[in-house]
């Protein structure tokens, strides 16, 4: 076989295969403008529901109630410390509460003061919040609540003291 034989085979098979390739995807001369296609299943189209339509009328305005609800401060309550010696917090609603000391054996004595509290809201966030403890006896301390974890720790020269709430 000579060259431009084999050239003539090749350049024939390769238009053979192209016109098969053409013919087997899409055609080889592409389609009419405005053929129709045939679907390969029938698609059943749903028929229309028919809309319904609803009468609306004017509501009578009802007249606004205003509730007051006195939002209590979550610190407020029973808070126990047990160390080598017992506190006990009481903090009531108006700012006032008790500052009970029980020391054990061999001492075997309670002391209670009066205290009042206020809020610092200049410190308090979403999940502390500070208040200013003011005690008979002592100097002024800081409570800090901790609304996360339901407990209160009070700061004092010794450091830290945390409270837990009676039940």
């Amino acid at each position: 076989m000579k060259g431009e034989t084999a050239f003539a085979i090749i350049v024939l098979s390769a238009a053979v295969f192209i016109v098969v390739f053409l013919l087997a995807f899409g055609g080889a001369l592409g389609e009419e403008e405005g053929g129709t296609l045939t679907p390969a299943s029938q698609v059943e189209t749903p028929t229309p529901t028919p809309v319904q339509t609803f009468r609306t009328t004017a509501a009578t305005p009802v007249p606004e109630t205003t509730i007051t609800v006195s939002e209590v401060d979550p610190v407020v309550g029973r808070w126990i410390s047990n160390r080598t010696h017992t506190e006990e917090l009481l903090l009531r609603s108006d700012g006032t509460g008790r500052f009970v000391t029980d020391h054990p054996a061999p001492s075997d004595f309670s002391e209670t003061e009066n205290i009042t509290w206020k809020r610092d809201p200049g410190r308090s966030g979403p999940r502390v919040s500070f208040y200013l403890l003011d005690v008979e006896t002592e100097a002024d301390k800081v409570l800090i609540l901790n609304k996360v974890e339901d407990s209160l720790g009070r700061d004092t020269p010794a450091g830290m003291v945390f409270y837990a709430r009676a039940s």
